[in-house]
């Protein structure tokens, strides 16, 4: 299609497979998905599948979408609650909503779009690209639901024959050391929000210090260096070897600048006059040994101490979820939600998706989980109706 020029053609086909396909044109890691596997790498480099996906669907989005037609679908009522507007929610409302169900979405922001909208930087992602996706999806989706207080799944099961969870993780972890609660220390979702909500409170240290070593760590220090710090250090206690980040962010922050201080373990936040003046780390060796995730364990040398100056210093370990279980769903060792190849819990009725599942997952990821769900709930209605019924 794209060949022959017809983008409009190219654009739908793209979005029948992907909710957020503007979204994931602009952020997708497409070095270690679509194009990982592209035969075309073993004759001289794979196909620029994200930038073809990126061009058709913002021509398309530029000309003016051509809405589906889904008024002749005639629904049933809302009898599947779906838990969490973010990637993995929206994708299975919406292609729940192509399969004749009409869904009830909750979330615990008035604003949709979950981690994009709030977390992702807009110099990764636009505005403009995200109206796009979330513009085309409420044109079909019910409002949003907002949810004022915790949600109960005991009373949700009540209302709705299936729920849907996807609400993500939305707990930065801590640290746990002396002077994390001074002011100017934030942990990565507060930091990334207030650089899209109120910049200006986050734009006038000289000096930060970055605590991480995954992708959210790399995205707070370029977006740290990107608001004005003169010097922005990521410090991360295993080797660069251990580091699971993609190339593209790593590119990102190294353009701008951010150092990286590798073998490098956290033990205090020193403060001078009740404000944060500079990080105290341990240097650290690599085991033989390795943790779960398959990476060498990091042992710190003891008397080894360094400080690293700063005005700031900005948390990105990882995030845990805020999910009250107040029904019996098993869980990983990890506390993720255990699901099948279905996206079913061990809950009857219940299913999940996202980074719920998966932990630190992709929007790509998040999508392609709801859409599967979709199925699966869609198929689970068809079964629970006529099992009903044969019942009476």
């Amino acid at each position: 299609m794209m060949k022959s020029e017809n983008y409009f053609g190219a654009a739908e086909e793209i979005k029948s497979s992907n909710t957020l396909a503007n979204i994931c044109g602009s952020i997708c890691p497409a070095e270690i998905f679509c194009q990982a596997v592209c035969s075309r790498a073993q004759i001289d480099e794979p196909v620029a599948i994200r930038k073809l996906h990126d061009f058709a669907t913002t021509w398309e989005a530029n000309q003016g979408c051509r809405w589906p037609d889904l008024t002749k679908l005639t629904p049933l009522p809302a009898v599947v609650a779906i838990v969490g507007a973010g990637p993995a929610g929206l994708s299975c409302a919406f292609e729940l909503r192509k399969l004749g169900v009409v869904v009830t979405l909750f979330d615990s922001n008035p604003t949709p779009g979950g981690v994009p909208v709030r977390l992702i930087p807009r110099w990764r992602l636009p505005a403009k690209v995200l109206n796009h996706d979330l513009d085309f999806l409420f044109a079909f989706l019910p409002p949003l639901e907002v949810l004022r207080e915790p949600i109960s799944l005991a009373t949700l099961k009540k209302k709705y024959r299936v729920i849907y969870l996807a609400t993500g993780l939305w707990r930065d972890r801590r640290l746990n050391i002396p002077g994390e609660d001074l002011p100017k220390v934030y942990h990565a979702m507060d930091y990334l929000n207030l650089t899209q909500t109120a910049p200006e409170e986050v734009s006038h240290f000289r000096r930060i210090a970055v605590v991480g070593g995954g992708n959210v760590s790399l995205d707070v220090a370029t977006s740290a260096k990107r608001l004005g710090a003169d010097e922005v250090i990521l410090l991360y206690r295993r080797s660069p070897l251990e580091m699971k980040t993609w190339q593209a962010e790593k590119q990102a922050a190294t353009a701008v600048g951010v150092q990286f201080a590798f073998q490098t373990q956290p033990v205090a936040i020193l403060s001078t006059g009740g404000h944060v003046s500079a990080l105290r780390c341990l240097h650290t060796e690599m085991s033989a040994e390795r943790d779960a995730s398959g990476r060498r364990i990091a042992v710190p040398i003891p008397s080894s101490e360094t400080d690293f100056p700063a005005d700031a210093v900005l948390i990105a370990i990882g995030q845990d979820s805020t999910l009250r279980l107040d029904l019996p769903l098993q869980q990983t060792a990890n506390g993720r939600l255990l699901v099948d190849e279905n996206g079913s819990t061990s809950a009857e009725g219940i299913f999940a998706g996202g980074d719920l599942i998966r932990g630190e997952g992709t929007v790509v990821q998040a999508v392609a989980d709801g859409k599967q769900a979709a199925h699966a709930i869609n198929k689970y209605l068809a079964d629970d109706k006529w099992k009903r019924k044969s019942t009476k």
